[in-house]
């Protein structure tokens, strides 16, 4: 099974606008409401490509149910901590040259009685060989070591723990050593650089993960893990139509991969394969299958140790 991990999510308004300017008025059209979180669209990718996967979310009032019938709706099975206050609203817009602005709002304040249900639930159904994506921001007034905690009690069940967030909530998840990491160029405090992402990627592993995907927007990726291989992959030229959840599904299609025994060359592949899909599908629902596909045939990976 694999398990995904959102403490912060929330509902995904998305809109389309000829042109976003600050200060002026500007006229969107919405297109989708879709349940979000970065958990919750790793889920979504997941389920498209049938691999069993459990959405464990905390939520509260009626955003927080709507979130819960939308992931029923698409056969998400879920573990739920409820919350007192209602669940966030994320707007998403996307102008004509397919630049996504968005307007995220912090979130309910945490509660710790919500997310210990939610844990202990977690903990007693994982088995040895499981996958758990934790990823996202945390609600406000969360510790910044919840990450690293939880990544500690999913190690010691034999769980391939998958962290993808940032800030502190990063740093201390990293000392807990995730099985795999999946920060961004600014997450890593680079600049979308090849170079600078294989020299990042080196500090990772130096530091306990197994594996490493830095993802570089339309520049690609860099590939490290700690059995020596190193890959890079140049972004697919595509005219993006939402830009939002296309890191989640890198990391989806990567956890699906290592699901299914795939070689890390071909996890790598297929994880830009379902990134590049992403960026051209309306919203933060899954790319579709066949889109993937497309892109699958058109992905190169470099393979350079």
């Amino acid at each position: 099974m694999i398990y995904t991990v959102t403490l912060n999510p929330a509902l995904d308004r998305s809109f389309i606008a000829d042109t976003v300017t600050a200060g002026a008025v500007n006229r969107i059209t919405p297109i989708r409401d879709d349940p979000g979180g970065k958990g919750i669209n790793v889920a979504k990718v997941l389920k498209g490509f049938d691999k069993p996967v459990c959405a464990c979310v905390l939520v509260g009032g009626s955003i927080g149910l709507a979130i819960a019938s939308m992931l029923d709706k698409e056969g998400i099975p879920t573990i739920i901590g409820e919350l007192k206050e209602n669940t966030r609203i994320n707007s998403k817009i996307t102008d004509r040259d397919g630049v996504t602005t968005e307007l995220n709002e912090a979130g309910p304040a945490f509660r710790q009685g919500a997310y210990e249900a939610m844990k202990e639930e977690l903990l007693e159904r994982v088995v040895d060989g499981d996958i758990c994506v934790i990823s996202g921001s945390v609600p406000p007034g969360a510790p910044e070591t919840i990450y690293g905690e939880m990544i500690t009690e999913l190690n010691a069940r034999g769980v391939k723990t998958f962290l993808d967030t940032s800030g502190a909530c990063l740093e201390n998840g990293l000392e807990a050593g995730p099985y795999f990491a999946k920060p961004n160029a600014s997450e890593a405090g680079i600049s979308e650089s090849i170079e600078e992402a294989v020299s990042a990627a080196d500090k990772y592993i130096s530091r306990g993960v197994h594996s490493v995907i830095i993802s570089l927007g339309s520049y690609g990726a860099v590939y490290r893990d700690a059995d020596g291989r190193l890959m890079t992959c140049a972004g697919v030229k595509v005219n993006p139509v939402c830009t939002t959840g296309c890191g989640d599904a890198v990391t989806a299609g990567f956890a699906s991969g290592i699901y299914s025994g795939l070689d890390p060359s071909e996890a790598f592949r297929f994880a830009m394969a379902c990134g590049t899909a992403a960026a051209v599908t309306d919203g933060t629902q899954a790319p579709s299958t066949a889109t993937v596909d497309k892109y699958l045939q058109e992905v190169q990976i470099n393979i350079l140790s």
